[in-house]
């Protein structure tokens, strides 16, 4: 029930963005952008272990949610209004939208065509292969232009990945590889690497126990 209601309330959302940019030229050809985009084999062969990292720690509702989270975008609504810092409410979805677009511009209006094409993104495509198609083709720093060009940095062959190795991938999506060396940024990989891990035991173990019956039985 509250998927459902969180799916209404993001399409509802979305409808209202679609009638406000709907004559937006800018809005027009990101849509056709979108539309030919094409999830190719490459994409589809990412393994589902990253997957699960990049649903882990940059869209936790993102099976719930129509391609537009609105507990999210309350969130950094408030954090920005309350406390005066930036915090990420963007799905995956909406991210994909920009890596293929390329359309980053700091406007209420860039948002909302953002949210609609998000949504219509939804519509036509399963949501795994939206997650994988971000992978692909997501910039993780220096030299690392997409999934494969990050696999090849980073020494890690994607069929034999461990959980570690798709948290070095999808912690360089918060805090890209630095061109030159930087002490910091590498402390905030590091962190954001443990991070990543952490919540996909917690995930884990969270989808393990909603498994079992109250007598410990794994529910039939």
């Amino acid at each position: 029930m509250a998927h459902r209601r969180l799916g209404a309330t993001g399409s509802a959302l979305a409808m209202i963005c679609r009638l406000v940019v709907r004559r937006d030229r800018r809005f027009q050809l990101n849509r056709e952008l979108v539309r030919h985009f094409v999830i190719g084999r490459s994409a589809r062969a990412i393994p589902p272990r990253f997957v699960e990292a990049l649903v882990a720690v940059e869209d936790r509702r993102f099976y719930a949610h129509s391609g537009v989270d609105p507990i999210a975008i309350m969130r950094a609504a408030y954090a920005i209004v309350v406390r005066g810092r930036r915090e990420g409410g963007s799905t995956v979805e909406q991210q994909l939208v920009r890596a293929i677009t390329g359309d980053r511009s700091p406007s209420v209006r860039r948002k909302m065509r953002e949210i609609a094409l998000a949504e219509e993104l939804r519509w036509h495509h399963a949501k795994d292969d939206l997650a994988r198609a971000y992978l692909h083709v997501a910039y993780y720093g220096a030299g690392m232009n997409g999934f494969t060009d990050a696999c090849r940095y980073l020494a890690i062959d994607a069929r034999r990945a461990t959980d570690r190795d798709a948290a070095r991938v999808v912690a360089r999506l918060r805090y890209p590889e630095p061109s030159r060396s930087d002490d910091r940024i590498r402390f905030l990989i590091a962190r954001r690497e443990h991070y990543v891990l952490a919540h996909l035991a917690r995930g884990r173990c969270h989808a393990n126990a909603t498994d079992l019956s109250p007598l410990g039985v794994p529910s039939s």
